[in-house]
């Protein structure tokens, strides 16, 4: 049995005619066999569940495993989610769904189906506020070991390696939400195509975005007021930076990038993204030059550094131990208030982009509002950070 929660509770599951053999429960509720009352786990193997026993409000995840372990198997059919039935108590509602579940380490082998419930009061009006929807934006350049830009190309020979550390501190950074109670997950890939992540190995009910829309919230494409908590994996230093041999802002193209005076690192920039929603960030984590950034910018926001960038090299933490950090510590942030982790909107924007070639300022100083400040330079403002987004769409 797979326990996910800390706390438990004696009367928090009803499963009625249906067999487990792992159990996962989230915001620690968790499973108690028939013949072992009152106490509260289910052990190895097949176990039936008590009928009758009350779910707590919050978030639950029942992994129901497929009877037939066929490669060919579609576990979502409506028999096997109408086999379990969640009970809660009087004045309480369950919203609850099925999502097909794949054996670990075989995406073709099916593990059969989780079903999530979700339980609020019945007529409460904040019973939408009581699910929990993180969107995670992912980059390459400040996950832990890498330190070239062959490591981060996508048709160079060692970016295998580095996609799999990516796809692994992205899982982590999922497993720990799903800890926190999280019933909806959300990750962009924001790497360079944009088809980086290892889709398969992310857990249910993760979605992923691959690829580019062309809208302008970029890294955070399809981040809406409905979602919970931002969190932002593998970011790194700011373009002009030092403290990753891979800094940089947007593009390579870039060497420097500026609003009102500050050194704009991509998180300022989907930070300020998420503000305008209303949204905070829970975490990030990336290099220790970004993640002192961060607490610059707002010392509520949890990080993980996982590397130091020292001249052209780093220092990094072992792979493995990333993942744990990144695990541990988002499970932790997303039970904590977030109310002070989100940025204040400045009232007025002045945008300074610095470009390795005085040929690209020259073109890009005709987008409408821009100007060219010197031969690299151009400068855009604005009080409104919709435009500011749009501006570096077609000029970074």
């Amino acid at each position: 049995m797979q326990l996910l929660g800390r706390q438990h509770v004696n009367r928090d599951l009803a499963c009625q005619d249906c067999q487990v053999e792992t159990l996962g429960h989230l915001l620690g509720a968790h499973a108690r066999k028939v013949d072992e009352l009152p106490n509260d786990g289910v052990g190895g193997g097949n176990a039936p569940l008590h009928r009758g026993d009350e779910f707590g409000i919050g978030a639950h995840r029942l992994p129901i495993p497929c009877p037939r372990k066929s490669p060919n198997c579609n576990p979502s059919g409506p028999e096997q989610v109408d086999n379990a039935r969640f009970i809660s108590a009087p004045g309480q509602e369950v919203t609850a769904r099925s999502v097909p579940s794949a054996a670990e380490g075989a995406s073709s082998y099916c593990g059969g189906t989780d079903i999530f419930a979700t339980i609020a009061p019945v007529g409460d009006p904040s019973a939408d506020a009581r699910t929990m929807k993180i969107f995670i934006s992912a980059d390459i350049e400040g996950i832990a070991g890498i330190s070239h830009w062959d490591e981060a190309s996508l048709h160079k020979p060692d970016f295998s390696i580095f996609q799999e550390q990516m796809t692994a501190e992205v899982t982590a950074a999922c497993e720990g939400a799903l800890e926190a109670g999280a019933t909806e997950i959300w990750v962009k890939d924001g790497h360079g195509t944009g088809r980086n992540l290892l889709a398969s190995r992310l857990p249910p009910p993760t979605r992923l975005i691959r690829g580019w829309s062309g809208h302008p919230y970029q890294m955070l494409q399809e981040l809406d007021e409905t979602f919970s908590a931002v969190v932002m994996i593998g970011y790194h230093a700011a373009a002009g930076a030092a403290g990753n041999p891979l800094s940089h802002a947007l593009t390579k193209g870039l060497a420097e990038l500026r609003i009102n005076g500050r050194h704009a690192s991509e998180f300022l920039l989907n930070a300020y993204t998420a503000a305008l929603l209303k949204v905070p960030v829970a975490l990030v984590s990336g290099d220790q030059a970004l993640c002192d950034d961060v607490v610059a910018v707002n010392p509520s926001i949890q990080t993980v550094p996982v590397k130091a960038g020292v001249g052209d090299s780093t220092v990094s933490l072992h792979p493995g131990e990333a993942v744990r950090r990144i695990r541990e510590q988002i499970a932790h942030a997303l039970r904590t208030d977030l109310t002070s982790c989100g940025l204040d909107l400045p009232e007025h924007f002045r945008v300074e982009l610095r470009y390795k070639e005085h040929t690209d300022a020259y073109r890009n100083a005709f987008y409408p509002g821009a100007k060219l400040k010197d031969a690299c330079i151009i400068v855009f403002e604005t009080p409104d950070y919709f435009e500011v987004l749009r501006f570096l769409l077609f000029t970074a």
